[in-house]
């Protein structure tokens, strides 16, 4: 189904709706090996309070390396 919708054969409103793309997205990362993918996302990911630190830098200030893992479970 996802080609199909990549290449406009979906319905209209699918291509609008914020949920339904953001799960097909992590859906298909889900796949990935953390040390491929995700820690490169992390060290992207900066937050909103005025020390700009990266998730990453969160992450790994409470001993946790994305890199060894063996499976990411993603909840928003």
């Amino acid at each position: 189904m996802m080609q199909a919708e990549l290449h406009g054969h979906s319905a209209r409103e699918i291509l609008t709706n914020e949920d339904y793309l953001t799960s097909t997205v992590f859906g298909h990362l889900r796949y990935l090996s953390p040390s491929i993918f995700w820690e490169n996302l992390f060290s992207r990911a900066i937050g909103a309070q005025p020390d700009t630190r990266s998730l990453l830098d969160y992450l790994r200030g409470a001993s946790v390396e994305p890199a060894n893992g063996d499976s990411l479970k993603v909840c928003f």
